[in-house]
């Protein structure tokens, strides 16, 4: 993530009066609100405060009782965390002489409001209660002779109006065009959510950060058995004054509005994965699900009755290549009894974005032999041909992918393709076991492991009638693969064909 980027941050608290629930689906009124917001530029971070309707941060306001009411905003400098600017209210008891006059005002610090206009190059003298040498500027009056009012000043309520008008071709300076949203619920107090807003002026940047997202934070469950503080309601990237362009969505079941081949973590798109992948130059072909219609791809799996998320081989390896390291380090750090470690190496003649090593391996942590093996089922068996990769214009492809005993260092199962017909084995993939590895217990799961991967071939076939090039024949069946392997793997190293 490219945090170090950004110089100012807007923070924004209130009170959201929409009716929010708990974990155990009660109804939670006025609940708590932080938005923090990262900018390059002070204007940026200004414009955006500005852009808040000024009115919700008077409680009696209409404006505050429909929505959200905001209690305080500040703009501070990230280098020295000194704020710059805030909002503030006088009341008329707070103003007995009436001067200054009651209202919402603009603070300024430590400094007053000329040398404001010299650090952002703003014109503030159209706003009626204009002063130079104030620390501060009247945003908005009360008035009480007919009950109470708020009289927005006409120069803010102008500039707002331009501000929404904005066409950034006819900006000059660098400003922001994406944004990556991250809203959060507090675990241990169900009345507090927390934003947070990036402003990039770049798209790869901005998806980078997105997908950089720690996705087991996506369901509330998981998060809370992590012993996260909070969880992750929603996530999207979205470019400025317009509709999402990605999001990060969880699907659990049928019920839910979202559509996914099968539960898990999705990356829902809301442009084609053609605009996506030629406006950011990212490669998304190693997601579960690709296709150029797609609209879901899977970057996490739920495993065993959704107790735990299993990151998608492709997607780490996805992270590697963008060094959203993050999630890398969490999930290759866990000290676990097997590993499944994928060599990708790069595809000839392609001409890439982004530029690839020459080999990576991604290593995922796995608590037991099945969850290695169902990583490795969800590592599509096309990303080990070559040919695919350069068909989807995706520069690296799998050699090989190993289940690691992390105990012993050796390998248990790998997995790896012939793609040339040869003296010792025809064309196809193979399945290489360690025979010092080769229990009863290794050999169910493996056993079942084949039945799944052969069904979701055929299944495939059936459904698509797509020519394939791998052999089904007695050899294959599980059965005599099962039934072999009970009289011990030769010397040889043989592969089981799959």
């Amino acid at each position: 993530m490219a945090d170090n980027i950004f110089n100012y941050i807007l923070e924004i608290a209130g009170k959201n009066n929409r009716i929010h629930s708990d974990a155990n689906e009660n109804p939670v009124p006025h609940v708590e609100f932080r938005e923090t917001n990262y900018f390059i530029t002070l204007c940026e971070a200004v414009d955006s405060l500005l852009l808040i309707d000024i009115r919700k941060f008077e409680k009696l306001s209409d404006e505050a009782s429909n929505d959200r009411y905001c209690e305080y905003a500040t703009i501070r400098a990230i280098e020295d965390n000194e704020p710059l600017v805030e909002i503030f209210r006088l009341s008329i008891e707070d103003t007995p002489q009436g001067y200054p006059g009651a209202g919402i005002y603009m603070g300024f610090c430590e400094t007053r409001t000329r040398q404001f206009e010299q650090l952002t190059g703003y014109d503030l003298s159209g706003f009626s209660a204009y002063d130079p040498n104030l620390p501060f500027l009247q945003l908005a009056s009360y008035a009480y002779d007919k009950g109470f009012e708020i009289s927005v000043d006409k120069e803010l309520t102008d500039w707002v109006n331009n501000l929404k008008s904005y066409d950034p071709s006819l900006v000059e300076e660098v400003e922001w065009d994406y944004q990556v949203s991250i809203t959060r619920n507090s675990l241990g107090s169900p009345a507090l959510q927390e934003t947070t807003n990036y402003h990039y002026p770049w798209l790869q940047e901005a998806f980078i950060h997105l997908l950089g997202t720690d996705v087991r934070e996506m369901d509330k469950k998981i998060a809370e058995g992590l012993n996260k503080g909070s969880w992750i309601e929603n996530t999207y990237l979205s470019e400025r004054g317009a509709e999402k362009l990605v999001e990060i969505v969880g699907v659990k079941d049928h019920i839910s509005r979202e559509v996914g081949t099968k539960p898990g973590i999705y990356l829902k798109l809301h442009i084609t994965i053609e605009n996506i992948e030629g406006k950011s130059g990212i490669g998304l072909a190693q997601l579960g699900n690709y296709d150029q219609d797609a609209k879901y791809l899977l970057v996490a799996n739920y495993y065993k009755g959704f107790s735990k998320l299993l990151l998608h081989p492709g997607y780490l390896s996805l992270l590697s290549v963008v060094n959203a390291e993050q999630l890398l380090n969490q999930q290759s750090g866990e000290q676990e009894p097997y590993q499944l470690q994928i060599t990708w190496v790069s595809a000839q003649n392609l001409n890439a974005d982004i530029s690839f090593p020459q080999q990576q391996v991604t290593k995922i942590a796995c608590s037991s032999l099945d969850e290695a093996l169902f990583s490795m089922k969800e590592l599509d068996e096309r990303f080990f041909d070559e040919r695919q990769a350069l068909r989807l214009r995706y520069p690296i492809y799998v050699k090989q992918a190993d289940i690691i005993d992390t105990n012993n260092k050796s390998f248990v199962v790998s997995k790896f393709q012939v793609r040339q017909e040869n003296d010792q084995r025809p064309a196809a993939m193979y399945m290489r076991v360690n025979e010092e590895h080769a229990s009863e217990e290794m050999l169910r799961s493996l056993r079942g492991f084949v039945i799944e991967t052969t069904k979701a071939r055929l299944q495939q076939f059936s459904t698509t009638g797509e020519k394939t090039s791998q052999q089904f024949s007695s050899r294959d069946d599980p059965k005599q693969i099962h039934h072999s392997q009970r009289k011990r793997i030769s010397p040889e190293d043989k592969g089981l064909r799959l």
